[in-house]
């Protein structure tokens, strides 16, 4: 039975035995074109629009809903890590009338995000109480201000994770005066030995927070690793630089059996854990 997806990336890698529907509202898809989507056991790739539609309907998809859920929201991602127990740097999220209480949990220099962007934009290196009225001051009153702790990197790590487990990762080297690591932004990647520590860090964390298919950044710190953020809008430069085909990893991927193991027959408890650990450190702050 060929598989059903909505999103093109089965047809762009050049998977066999899939029938790709391409995006539309319900009321455009043809009358077969419905039915196939009522009787597939799983939906890949199912787009942000239907992610939610179909999980209310008890229809598994690949990508799960998390994944399109948390895409871009650092908010929510690092709601989830702390409820997780997941190692994140100290992160604190103000509404507009507790702006004032910034200064007084975080020392200058902290960093400053804009709470949905990726490829370093929307990211600041806060120095002084002027740099932190400008980025409030662009941030807007109906945002919330997203601080975290500054940690002074050279490099951090990207692992790229599909069906949960790692299948590439690099290092990212800031250049220049640049503080940010990110290729986007002249970052260098490096291929050198990535520890198994990390890599079993990110494994769990996208087992954990039900990320099926997402670019984990990762740093050192104090002798072990914390999670950054997870990216699911990830670039392929890093796959590129090992001479790696990401089409061919994608097709591999989706013609085997493992993510239909996993979804159609028990498989993992994307929040198994969520409350394994009582009394754990605060490291973020709604509210």
């Amino acid at each position: 039975m060929a598989r059903l997806s909505i999103g093109a990336r089965p047809r762009i890698c050049g998977a066999q035995g899939f029938i790709t529907l391409g995006f539309k509202h319900p009321w455009r898809y043809s009358e077969e074109e419905i039915r196939l989507l009522r009787e597939a056991p799983l939906i890949y790739y199912p787009t942000s629009f239907y992610a939610d539609l179909l999980a209310a309907a008890g229809k598994p998809t690949y990508p799960g809903p998390a994944t399109y859920r948390l895409v871009g929201d650092k908010v929510r991602q690092s709601a989830l890590f702390q409820l997780l127990d997941i190692p994140h740097p100290r992160t604190a999220v103000y509404p507009q009338r507790r702006w004032g209480q910034i200064g007084r949990d975080f020392a200058f220099p902290f960093v400053a995000k804009l709470p949905r962007t990726s490829r370093g934009r929307g990211v600041f290196l806060v120095r002084t109480e002027a740099e932190l009225a400008a980025y409030l001051q662009r941030l807007g009153r109906a945002q919330a201000a997203y601080i975290q702790e500054y940690l002074e990197l050279e490099r951090d790590l990207r692992v790229v994770c599909f069906n949960r487990r790692p299948v590439h990762a690099y290092w990212r080297q800031r250049q220049g005066g640049e503080w940010r690591t990110n290729v986007s932004l002249g970052g260098r990647i490096s291929l050198e030995g990535v520890p198994e520590a990390a890599l079993r860090l990110a494994q769990e964390a996208a087992e954990m927070c039900a990320l099926d298919e997402v670019g984990l950044d990762l740093c050192e710190h104090q002798g072990g690793f914390l999670i950054l953020e997870a990216n699911m809008a990830f670039g392929l430069k890093g796959f590129e630089a090992a001479g790696i085909d990401y089409k061919i990893v994608v097709k591999r991927i989706l013609e085997g059996d493992e993510i239909e193991h996993r979804l159609l027959r028990g498989g993992t408890n994307g929040l198994r854990e969520v409350w394994r650990q009582a009394g754990h450190p605060q490291k973020v702050t709604l509210g």
